[in-house]
Parts: structure tokens; sequence; C-alpha cells
């Protein structure tokens, strides 16, 4: 299933913390690792305010970052990632490996989470975000050093049509160590606040109480369809379904999330974002997010227009 793993890297922390989760998938499924540096445009002039004592041309700025990628696997992973294909890309960095990766069609991508947060994310939003909403392949973000094995899997369920493959997904993750699978389901009640009249017939009680079964039933035939799938079921009852599901993924000690992305754009996503991505950018732990055949179509046109 992970033949082919595609690592956006620029030797921060975060990246190596991604390769070492690339490292645990070679091991299980013999994969192909292809390591992609995109290098942002270099003016002459930029290149010798970094070396101002010498005339560095463009070139001999990205040999060295070159280099400075090969000594680190040569130093730092030994023979186990040896034989990575290392390529290189230029320009705007989101686009840059946007391209790669259509280029590429990896089976997954695997980055690691810088944790940009406050005006900066609102107004640029970070690098692994935007792979996580225009990527037409699966996407990790991991957090932090990844717990290797997993123990603990968390999988959130709206009962969409999207359901059947992040279950399907998750029970293939299970070769990684067999964990536990937990599948949550966030609900979402009526909003009997900004539209009273269509509730006249019902307290605020029988409408929570009616949602809460129908959701449980709901849960009750995925079960029955996944009944190989160990682990708990849970309802999350309050907050926002991102926020909740963070929550739980906390509070029973999480190794990974499965979400998948929706594709939300414009405006809705500019005010709202996606589930998945707040997700991403909340989570304690790791999180594996990919989309349905149809919205990979759409994304690799879109990245086929940059």
């Amino acid at each position: 299933m992970f033949k082919k793993i595609f690592i956006p890297y620029d030797l921060s922390e975060p990246s190596k913390n991604a390769i070492k989760w690339a490292a645990h998938l070679k091991k299980k499924f013999e994969s192909k690792i292809t390591l992609f540096h995109a290098i942002p445009q270099i003016t002459h002039f930029a290149a010798s305010d970094i070396f101002p004592a010498q005339e560095t041309t463009q070139q001999e700025v990205l040999q060295g970052i070159e280099q400075d990628i090969k000594d680190y696997f040569i130093d730092h992973e030994g023979a186990e990632m040896q034989g990575i294909d290392i390529k290189f890309g230029h320009g705007s960095v989101p686009e840059a490996i946007l391209k790669q990766i259509a280029e590429e069609q990896p089976d997954i991508v695997i980055m690691g989470s810088h944790g940009y947060t406050g005006i900066s994310k609102i107004l640029m939003g970070s690098v692994a975000e935007k792979i996580v909403r225009q990527s037409p392949s699966m996407v990790m973000i991991v957090r932090g050093n990844p717990s290797l094995p997993l123990k603990k899997v968390v999988v959130p369920i709206d009962f969409s049509d999207h359901t059947e493959d992040a279950l399907l997904l998750a029970n293939e993750i299970r070769s990684l160590g067999e964990p536990k699978i937990d599948i949550v389901h966030s609900i979402a009640y009526p909003d009997i606040v900004h539209y009273p009249h269509h509730f006249t017939a019902y307290t605020k009680n029988n409408i929570e109480k009616s949602s809460e079964e129908t959701a449980q039933n709901n849960l009750n035939k995925i079960l029955e369809k996944h009944s190989s799938l160990s682990g708990k079921t849970q309802l999350l009852k309050e907050g926002t379904p991102a926020k909740e599901i963070c929550k739980y993924a906390k509070e029973n000690l999480a190794d990974l999330i499965i979400i998948p992305t929706h594709g939300h754009t414009g405006f809705s996503h500019l005010f709202m974002g996606s589930v998945a991505e707040s997700t991403v950018r909340y989570a304690p732990c790791s999180v594996l997010t990919f989309c349905p055949k149809h919205e990979r179509d759409r994304r690799l046109k879109m990245i086929n227009m940059f």
C-alpha cells in the first residue's frame, strides 16, 4: 500500500521526524522513497549576503544545500535509508512540492509540522496545511518524535461516503504494530438558537436525545460491518468536531488520527476551514489525511494549472 513515499524535506527537526516514519514504512512495505527539497528562488545578491566574503553564485548555494542533505543521510540515517532518491525544485515552496507530488503520484506524502500559530498562520497558513488541502495523494503530518510501532489510532467518522474509505485505511494501518482502532463521531445538533421556529414541537432535550440515538444507531451499523477493528467507540457531544477529536486523541494517548479531507475552498475555507485542517493544526499526535477519488482528480487538474 505504501510502496511509493514522498517526503518534502528542509533539514528541520520536524522533517527529520518525518524520515523516522518513512523508515518505519520502508521496513514494512519495502517502499521506494523520494526526498524532495524545494528551494525558494535565490538571487545573486541574496547569495552574496549569505556568503559576503566571496562571489557566490546561485548554483554554488544550491550545491551546498544538496551536499548538506546528502551528508545528513550519510551521518545520521545509515544504511537503512541509503538508496533514497533526492530531488530538488525551485520557486514557491508549496507549489514546487505539489507539482512534484503530481508528477511522482506517491502513495503517501510524509512531512513534519512546524506548528506556526497566530497572525502568520491566519494570513499565510503553513506549508503543511496547504499540502493537506491540495495534495492528490494521502498526506501524513508528523507531530513530534513519532511513537512507533503504533498503539492507538483514532478514526473520526461522519457517516458520509468517506467513512468506509477511512475504516479500510485504518485496517491497512493495523499492520504497523496492531494498534487499537478507536472510532469516534462528533454529533452535530440542530441549531435551535438561530432557527427556533423549526423546533416549536420539541424541547431542547428531546432534540439532543434524538440526535444521539440516530448517531448511535448509525455507529452500531458501522461496527457490525467492521467488527474486526479492535478498540473503543465514542460519541463526542460537546464543542466543535476538530476540537473534540483532538481532545479525545489527547486523553486517550493516540499515536495517529486518520481523517478525510473534503476539499473546502474559497470564503468557506477562509473563515471556517475544514475539520481535517483544524485537526492537523491542533492534534496532539500525527495525522493521516486522504481525499476521495473525485477530489484527487480535481486536485491534479488544479496543480497542472500552476
